[in-house]
């Protein structure tokens, strides 16, 4: 039988909306458990719940406590039985950015959002936010630490958060990541965003570039993401 933990790191203060999903969230099996670390370094965080589950569950679900995951996540996300798969959740700050990303084709430091992702799909991703996704542990049995590291902005390189290196370091092993875009996550801030969110967005985007003409948008979208 399967066994899953379910792993996320707290910043301490639980909101009502993440316990009640956490509750309810469909559990495919009797082996499981639930850990987290509260108030330290998400990437600190992240490694020491890494370093609890890998050697006493078959899967590491990580959930962050401002993530709203659907009731069949685990579910589904199970069926694919993929060493890695995330599902869908998009960024607090507008423009509400799917927070998927493919790397950068002309400069292979950055990322691009994936905004034309296809919906209700498995798609295979190069990077994307931990904040709903199922590792399984022998990927971290193979791995060494630290799993999750900042890196902060360089001369020559953007910021990158602790879940783009570990993305870096699974794909620099030969795992892939996939995601599950039929998973819509809630993402907790002033408001629940959602997919409706990215649809504005959207519109938001396209206004924004007809105004500031393609090359100045471009800009503006790479200091973006490295803000």
């Amino acid at each position: 039988m399967r066994t899953i933990t379910i792993a996320f790191p707290s910043r301490g203060i639980c909101d009502p909306a993440f316990a009640t999903a956490l509750r309810l969230l469909e559990i495919p099996t009797d082996q499981f458990s639930v850990i987290y670390v509260e108030g330290a370094d998400v990437a600190y965080a992240r490694n020491i719940l890494a370093e609890k589950a890998k050697n006493v569950a078959d899967y590491i679900f990580f959930i962050d406590d401002d993530v709203i995951p659907p009731i069949n996540t685990i579910t589904k996300l199970l069926k694919h039985d993929k060493d890695i798969v995330c599902g869908l959740y998009f960024s607090r700050p507008e423009p509400h950015f799917p927070q998927i990303f493919y790397k950068n084709k002309e400069d292979s430091e950055r990322y691009d959002c994936v905004e034309d992702y296809k919906k209700d799909s498995l798609i295979e991703i190069d990077s994307c936010g931990a904040g709903c996704i199922l590792i399984k542990a022998e990927v971290f049995k193979k791995l060494k630490l630290p799993y999750f590291q900042y890196i902060p902005k360089g001369e020559n390189n953007p910021r990158k958060g602790e879940d783009f290196y570990f993305c870096e370091k699974v794909k620099e092993s030969g795992y892939k990541i996939f995601c599950d875009t039929s998973i819509i996550c809630k993402h907790i801030g002033k408001k629940l965003i959602g997919a409706e969110h990215w649809e504005y967005s959207v519109q938001m985007l396209k206004e924004m570039k007809e105004k500031m003409g393609e090359e100045k948008f471009n800009e503006w979208k790479k200091q973006f993401r490295d803000n």
